[in-house]
């Protein structure tokens, strides 16, 4: 893994933030005055949602933080932003706490002992002791600021900062993730509250989670020159303006490239950086030797160990199992291969998500909006071109009375919770057509539900009706999809029609 510094490398996260840092020293109750205690009860919201924090802490939230519990945060912490811990029980260190991340955190060398076996965990801790966890936190990540300006003078207490913190004290300052309190003074000595350390950790949360670990040179997985991580802008010095931009439920945009259908690919753009990528260009081959085209033993004796689930704070999340879809934990993000069931399970599309998206979806469905709706409708409509493009096809044409009947159907799915290609009234898809106005020779249609647009895709290619229909002889598609958010089951519906 190559070290990431976050001073040389000029990412410009740190502008990004300023802003919102500058509200957080504003704002925050508890460690900036008693201004606004909403302000305070939104970022300790959003912690937890994070699962950066166990929730019996918001009964306590103005106790100060123990030394155990600065470990518990730590780990927290660690995990979210994708840090890997030993399946192997953890040894006790500690005579006086029986605390797993206590122990955990020792071994990861973010905390250490009063003595080679005494912790003191019920011990409260200073701001300075908790800003230094948290910075060998980011370091055995492999980050590193290394600030060699000195902020600390800016503060009328620095004589106070322990001559082990100075490093650590000073590149946050650097960064913005912490700016002191009142009247120039930092506190360093001072014990720091439950609700002061859960607002710094989401700092250093939202500081990092996007930041990439691995330059390119260190990534198997690249398409068309452009990995995760990769700025907006060299995204479009490599590949011009997008076809298209749409909103995913993940929280980033796709932009979307392609030549007439061929070599297409999706680029997901979230803080001016790529945190996911998909192809199914034939063309495409990894690093470590895979191509498009493989047979899925191959890829498994590469990566023979899929993810199975994902793991937000003390839950773990199983992931959807799926025919001919594989997901393996990659670098940081999640891989899915896609595998042909008609065709002898040969590999046909890889998607790339961050891991902090992966973490920070909401429920399966993702975040519904008018703005995804749309999206997923013109991402069917662009894969199914670029299926019919590497099968030697015409690309079809939108239609947007067919869209509109299509839609039409989804929507009657989603208010009457069913599934079928008959309306709930029993009207076929010719009633529908004929309805609608629109002459025809010959239809299709394809249905799905509860799965993005790339999965659904993926699905209707592994079914042979389906299949038929993407490829089929036609002329015209109209694509619908509808969305029952408003009350749980919540759900998703997908109609394709076609005609010519």
């Amino acid at each position: 893994m190559g070290r990431i510094n976050l001073k040389s490398k000029g990412y410009q996260i740190i502008k990004r933030w300023f802003s919102i840092l500058l509200c957080f020293s504003l704002c925050m109750a508890s460690i900036y005055g008693q201004e606004n205690q909403e302000w305070s009860q939104l970022f300790l919201e959003q912690a937890e949602q994070y699962y950066l924090v166990p929730h019996h802490w918001f009964k306590e939230i103005h106790d100060s933080m123990t030394r155990e519990e600065t470990a518990t945060l730590s780990i927290l912490l660690y995990k979210a932003l994708g840090g890997e811990l030993s399946d192997q029980k953890v040894k006790k260190i500690f005579k006086d706490t029986n605390s797993e991340e206590v122990a955990l955190a020792y071994q990861l060398d973010m905390i250490k002992g009063k003595t080679p076996h005494i912790f003191s965990p019920m011990e409260k801790i200073t701001r300075e002791e908790t800003i230094m966890i948290l910075y060998r936190m980011m370091k055995k990540l492999g980050y590193s600021i290394e600030s060699t300006k000195d902020y600390l003078s800016y503060f009328n207490d620095q004589g106070q900062v322990s001559s082990w913190a100075l490093q650590a004290m000073n590149d946050f300052i650097s960064v913005g993730l912490i700016q002191g309190k009142s009247g120039k003074k930092l506190f360093p000595q001072g014990f720091i509250e439950k609700e002061e350390a859960i607002v710094l950790a989401l700092r250093v949360y939202e500081y990092m989670k996007y930041i990439p670990r691995y330059n390119q040179q260190d990534q198997n997985i690249v398409i068309q020159g452009i990995s995760m991580g990769t700025s907006i802008k060299k995204v479009k010095e490599k590949l011009g303006d997008p076809k298209r931009i749409v909103q995913s439920e993940y929280g980033f945009e796709w932009y979307i490239y392609h030549r007439d259908y061929q070599n297409y690919l999706q680029v997901g753009i979230k803080n001016d950086q790529v945190v996911a990528l998909y192809t199914n260009d034939p063309n495409w081959k990894s690093k470590n030797g895979i191509i498009m085209g493989d047979s899925k033993d191959k890829v498994k004796k590469i990566y023979p160990s899929p993810a199975t689930s994902i793991e937000k704070g003390y839950e773990t999340y199983e992931f959807l199992p799926m025919d001919g879809v594989d997901r393996y934990k990659e670098e940081d993000y999640y891989l899915y291969f896609f595998y042909d069931l008609l065709e002898n399970s040969k590999l046909t599309g890889v998607l790339l998500i961050h891991q902090t998206a992966t973490r920070e979806l909401e429920g399966y469905l993702g975040q519904l909006s008018e703005e995804v709706r749309q999206g997923y409708e013109k991402v069917l409509f662009d894969l199914t071109n670029a299926e019919r493009v590497k099968a030697k096809k015409e690309p079809l044409q939108w239609d947007e009375k067919a869209a509109k009947v299509a839609y039409n159907h989804s929507i009657d799915m989603a208010e009457n919770h069913f599934f079928s290609h008959h309306g709930y009234n029993k009207s076929t898809l010719e009633k529908r057509f004929k309805k609608a106005s629109i002459p025809y020779e010959k239809l299709g249609e394809n249905i799905a539900m509860n799965l993005n647009s790339i999965l659904t895709h993926h699905q209707w290619m592994n079914s042979t009706g389906h299949r038929e229909n993407i490829l089929g002889d036609y002329q015209y598609i109209g694509i619908g999809t509808a969305f029952h958010d408003h009350e749980e089951p919540y759900a998703i519906y997908h109609t394709q029609n076609f005609y010519k």
